[in-house]
């Protein structure tokens, strides 16, 4: 057998014992495995859990398409016997004699350009820590249901908060410390992250004073600004952001959205404290 160096979760989509055999290959190569008999099978398999690469008898886009679309991560489609399976959208094919062997070729091709793949994100992730610390202004990066995952130490800075104390809060656990010009109560809705949310469209910049902790009020032009991409469209649905009265958070989580807040010094006409 061939040895790894690290293993992969693995699911077979094939019918009948050749997908059983199948499995219990990649299991002796290493991997975890499970076996789906059918594409529906696959699809509910591939939603439940996370699996690095799908074995298939198949590699036609549709095919391809439909369990990419079901996986929570980034999916090699491993194509076996299909001639066209590269033309068609799979990632790689094994056309040869099916044994072990080849088959562990194969999964190591596949874990190699996935090791690949996740090194080039952290080093992607990593660059854009060091742009958002870079800019003269805050960033706070927002999920579809208002959750606060990331921010620059501009923003924290202006805010008063620590990461820890920031990362635990949604938009809407800062309804009673946010104010309009005038020093009257900015509720929610009025944020342009809040319209942003719930229309998917950018929110130029809005005045908003926030209290902070230690009392003091910070005056923002926040500026609002979704996430698109490849094809230009906002990933997700827009749903209500945020936390309700009751205070639990939404069932329904979103991909990432990218807010930007550009901090002036702004002097409120007055400031209720």
């Amino acid at each position: 057998m061939i040895g790894v160096v690290s293993d992969m979760n693995v699911l077979v989509l094939h019918a009948g014992d050749e997908g059983d055999q199948l499995a219990q290959w990649v299991r002796a190569l290493g991997h975890d495995a499970e076996h789906a008999r059918d594409v529906a099978d696959a699809v509910r398999e591939l939603g439940a859990s996370k699996f690095d690469v799908v074995v298939t008898w198949r590699g036609d886009e549709a095919l391809c398409a439909e369990l990419r679309a079901a996986s929570e991560q980034e999916l090699w489609v491993l194509a076996i016997g299909a001639e066209r399976a590269l033309e068609s959208g799979a990632d790689d094919c094994l056309l040869g004699p099916l044994d072990p062997v080849a088959l562990g070729l194969r999964l190591e091709v596949a874990r190699r350009a996935l090791d690949r793949t996740e090194r080039e994100l952290r080093e992607s992730l990593g660059l854009n820590r060091r742009i958002m610390e870079a800019i003269p202004g805050g960033i706070v990066h927002v999920l579809t249901d208002g959750s606060i995952v990331a921010a620059n130490a501009e923003a924290l800075r202006v805010l008063g908060l620590s990461w820890n104390d920031l990362t635990r809060r949604y938009v809407t656990d800062f309804h009673t410390e946010t104010l309009h010009e005038d020093g009257t109560p900015c509720p929610v809705e009025h944020y342009p992250v809040s319209r942003a949310l719930a229309t998917g469209e950018r929110q130029e910049g809005h005045i908003i004073g926030v209290r902070r902790p230690d009392g003091a009020v910070s005056w923002a032009v926040f500026t609002a600004i979704p996430v698109q991409d490849g094809s230009g469209r906002v990933p997700g649905l827009p749903i209500r952001p945020g936390r309700g009265d009751s205070g639990s958070p939404p069932a329904s989580k979103g991909p990432a959205m990218v807010f930007r807040s550009e901090y002036a010094d702004v002097p409120p006409l007055e400031t209720p404290i």
